[in-house]
């Protein structure tokens, strides 16, 4: 949906927030490294996940909206109900790597 461009109240959202936690990113590692309470193990996954977020959905998402080049495939899977599969998914994760 991010990078669909279906609804465009997102879209501006999109553009406006995600250059704000990229760029907060360094400040929210550092963060979950002071949480005393989180084993290392735990520290590494939350940011290991972060990272993979903005890589795969964040960062993606603010370059479709911002080149208006958006996703087609997701737009017209919005428009006409068409479910997201594991087939799509694998197809996208071969495409970004």
């Amino acid at each position: 949906m991010l990078s669909s461009g279906f609804v465009p109240s997102l879209d501006k959202a999109v553009r406006k927030v995600v250059p704000v936690i990229l760029d907060q990113m360094p400040a929210i590692r550092k963060f979950i490294d002071t949480q005393e309470f989180l084993s290392d193990t735990r520290k590494v996954f939350y940011k290991t996940m972060l990272d993979a977020r903005a890589e795969y959905i964040l960062k993606p998402a603010y370059e479709c909206s911002v080149s208006g080049n958006y996703d087609a495939d997701a737009l017209d899977r919005l428009q006409n109900g068409i479910e997201y599969t594991e087939k799509d998914f694998e197809s996208l994760c071969v495409e970004l790597h």
